[in-house]
């Protein structure tokens, strides 16, 4: 029983443990004369494509939002940048700046109370939800409803008079620009 001399290498009873583990998994596998037999789970026959591996790879690793819907929306350019920022996730908030190792102040400079992150400044922060009440203009509804299809925004236009005088209130002031 060669395989036996490594155990005298085992330093502590957590080891000694995961050894025991290890042994009872491998004591019940059970081998068939069969040749084996892989199978691709990313396909429905089972076979390995280079098509498959190649979505794969990609899978989960990007959203299916569409950021030139943000370029679209009628709003002034420079929300339009912010939120391009915002959803590139390029603020220069204060997780960001401490990531490189810059002067920051942790705290949000506004309320004073939470650490300062994009999250906290855009949705959480009290200063600005009071700021967004006050011109009845919800942030998370104007992001939804810009990434919306043309198809869908027309039904909540027509459904929704809030989200109606929003886009009048912009046409009229790119119209006075």
């Amino acid at each position: 029983m060669k395989w036996t001399r490594g155990l005298w290498r085992m330093t502590s009873e957590e080891e000694m443990i995961e050894f025991v583990v290890l042994w009872d998994l491998v004591e019940s596998v059970e081998l068939t004369p069969e040749d084996d037999k892989i199978i691709w789970k990313w396909t429905s026959h089972g076979d390995y494509t280079a098509k498959s591996a190649y979505e794969i790879q990609f899978r989960g690793s990007f959203c299916s939002f569409r950021p030139t819907a943000i370029w679209r929306a009628h709003a002034e350019g420079k929300h339009r940048f912010f939120a391009w920022l915002l959803v590139q996730e390029k603020l220069l908030t204060a997780d960001k700046l401490m990531a490189r190792n810059w002067p920051y102040n942790p705290t949000c400079s506004l309320c004073s109370a939470q650490p300062e992150c994009a999250q906290h400044l855009c949705l959480h922060c009290p200063f600005a939800i009071q700021r967004s009440s006050a011109r009845c203009v919800d942030p998370r509804l104007v992001v939804r409803y810009t990434s919306m299809p043309l198809r869908e925004r027309t039904k909540t236009r027509r459904s929704n008079p809030h989200v109606h005088r929003v886009e009048h209130l912009e046409r009229k002031k790119q119209k006075d620009l």
